[in-house]
């Protein structure tokens, strides 16, 4: 089983390795991460647990109302921070479902965790697994196909199935940092894939496409102009060259828009 401390120290190098502004270091001896030099997560002696600074007033309200959840009190004197919460790695499920090990290259590994966009171009050798001990799921684009659903679908059914992977090139292939992690759109020949947002009240304005054009449903209810509902992880296929969607209830919409 995954402990606290070594979910933190995953955390940690991922967000290290994504943004050129984050940085490991050292406060109040404890282990903590800093964005532009002022830490924003860490891990404290003696709560077994990570804690975070929080600004937004709804998200500290949410982490603070779970469970177990505490006010960083670094001196255990009852003057804690009033912005940094401790949350117990319990609750990680709530906002995390799954992590993906990705290697890139002959030696670049990253723990990449949930709601993250990996982008690998053809011919960059790459891989992935999930290295956690609970379930995951994903979704991976391969476009344009050559077979690659129905490996999958082999694989599933327990036959052989081959699609368009071979071994490394003598030369290693294109550059590893041609890869990208963490970014909300990819945008290339074959496929287009937008992170997109909807808040409540707010029509999305309609978009004209020539090519197939789904919807996968991340966060929040969407509804269609023919009032259909979509529910989180479902997908929707829009039919209409222009159709609009508007936010279903009171809570933010996020999704993929993805064009093949």
């Amino acid at each position: 089983m995954v402990d606290a401390r070594e979910r933190y120290d995953d955390v940690a190098d991922f967000l290290a390795f994504r943004h050129d502004f984050v940085e490991l270091s050292q406060m109040m001896g404890m282990p903590c991460v800093k964005a532009r030099g002022k830490m924003v997560l860490g891990f404290p002696a003696g709560y077994g647990a990570m804690v975070f600074k929080l600004t937004d007033p709804a998200v500290h309200a949410e982490a603070l109302g779970l469970e177990g959840s505490v006010l960083f009190d670094p001196g255990r004197n009852g003057r804690p921070f009033k912005q940094w919460v401790v949350v117990p790695p319990a609750h990680a499920g709530r906002f995390l479902e799954g992590e993906l090990t990705v290697s890139i290259g002959p030696e670049g590994t990253v723990v990449v965790p949930a709601g993250t966009l990996v982008y690998v171009p053809p011919m960059v050798a790459h891989g992935f697994r999930n290295g956690a001990d609970v379930d995951m799921r994903y979704l991976n684009f391969h476009a344009p196909g050559k077979g690659f659903a129905d490996y999958l679908r082999a694989g599933r059914d327990g036959v052989e199935g081959s699609f368009d992977q071979a071994d490394p090139p003598a030369d290693g292939g294109r550059p590893p940092e041609e890869a990208r992690i963490g970014e909300s759109e990819v945008v290339q020949d074959e496929i287009e894939i937008h992170e997109l947002r909807l808040e409540p009240d707010a029509p999305q304005a309609p978009v004209a496409h020539r090519r197939l054009r789904c919807l996968y449903v991340l966060e929040g209810s969407p509804a269609l102009a023919d009032d259909v509902l979509a529910e989180t992880g479902t997908w929707v296929r829009l039919s209409e060259p222009r159709q609009t969607l508007t936010c279903a209830g009171s809570e933010p919409v996020r999704f993929l828009d993805i064009h093949v």
